[in-house]
């Protein structure tokens, strides 16, 4: 878990959060792939069917969690 230092906040705390992304991808090589480091946004990857996607990510399954907007991409 990542928090924001006090008085960093909104876009501010974003911009921090891509720089610590990028500087972990560069100095891990390219093993290491991070498609979102985000207090706003959460994101999901991987090589799943669509039936798949409930079994494997438990919380898409739970009452509470709500969102605006969700995009799958199958082949």
């Amino acid at each position: 878990m990542i928090a924001a230092a006090d008085g960093l906040e909104g876009d501010a705390f974003e911009r921090k959060l891509y720089v610590i992304r990028r500087v972990a991808e560069l100095a891990a090589g390219p093993e290491l792939v991070v498609p979102s480091l985000s207090s706003r946004t959460l994101v999901y990857k991987g090589m799943l069917t669509a039936p798949q996607l409930e079994r494997y990510y438990l919380d898409l399954a739970d009452p509470r969690l709500e969102t605006a907007l969700a995009l799958v991409h199958s082949r």
